[in-house]
């Protein structure tokens, strides 16, 4: 990085990708608590982690999560339906490379409760801007309330792109293709996502910075069953959207050690008309 660095002085993502990297390539030990409610369901979600510092190019870390999940009204993909209240887990192990030249390389094994699965990612400095690259089969998937108690899991092929102009304006891009597995049975669901941000920074401190965002997500096949009273019902539960979004970003450092960030935004559904703030 510090060879590309010199070629290019005054290349945003080089200079962000060093910080990165900085930061990064650390040796550390993190706790984490989050709470979150996903319609008529409450998670309480602990995580612990860490990573060493093998030499001053790899660096091996490991990460374990409990997701202590309240649910009502929930069916699952084999056909039952109720409220569920249970505790799972994941887990990930990965070995990161980084080398001279700012390119990162990383290898990771993941783990539930029912499934291991494996991902391969790669990112490297072009002219460009900051390109990435991702396989991943059998990752832990927890965006969905039913997939938490069914163990699913995604697979995913998945490439980004981050483009600075400029000191103010980052401008991201990421399409993947993506399939859904559950501890019942495996290919329940596809899709194609593509995800894109436009950010500029209008303050440096306090950090503050106005943006567009798109979160998309196409549906291209889905398996549906009956249930034991006849009914049909979509096994996996996902829906295609498409969320553009205005936001506003603030950030505050108090001192080296401590930060507070805040996100207001407003979104915009396409796909079924819905609209609302979150922050």
């Amino acid at each position: 990085i510090n060879k590309a660095h010199a070629l290019q002085p005054n290349n945003e993502d080089i200079i962000e990708l060093q910080r990165g990297i900085e930061r990064q390539h650390a040796s550390n030990v993190y706790l984490d608590g989050e709470w979150r409610r996903l319609g008529q369901s409450d998670m309480t979600i602990s995580t612990i982690g860490g990573s060493y510092d093998v030499n001053e190019n790899a660096q091996v870390g490991i990460e374990v999560q409990n997701n202590n999940l309240d649910s009502q009204s929930i069916r699952l993909s084999d056909g039952t339906q109720g409220s569920f209240g249970e505790d799972s887990q994941r887990g990930q192990i990965f070995l990161r490379y980084f080398n001279d030249e700012g390119s990162q390389s990383q290898v990771s094994l993941f783990g539930n409760n029912d499934t291991a699965g494996v991902g391969a990612y790669h990112s490297f400095v072009n002219r460009l801007g900051f390109t990435n690259l991702g396989v991943e089969f059998r990752r832990p998937n927890w965006e969905f309330v039913e997939g938490i108690i069914d163990d699913a899991t995604r697979d995913r092929v998945e490439v980004g792109h981050r483009y600075t102009p400029n000191d103010k304006t980052i401008i991201t891009g990421e399409a993947g293709l993506n399939n859904y597995n559950t501890k019942y049975d495996d290919n329940l669901s596809s899709s194609a996502s593509l995800s894109g941000s436009i950010s500029y920074r209008v303050r440096e401190a306090p950090y503050v910075a106005v943006g567009y965002g798109l979160d998309a997500e196409y549906e291209m096949s889905e398996e549906n069953d009956r249930d034991a009273n006849g009914i049909p019902f979509q096994r996996f539960p996902l829906d295609s959207r498409e969320v553009h979004s205005l936001n506003v970003l603030g950030s505050y450092d108090f001192d080296e050690n401590t930060n507070a960030e805040g996100l207001m935004s407003y979104g915009f559904e396409r796909i079924n008309g819905d609209s609302g703030p979150s922050v």
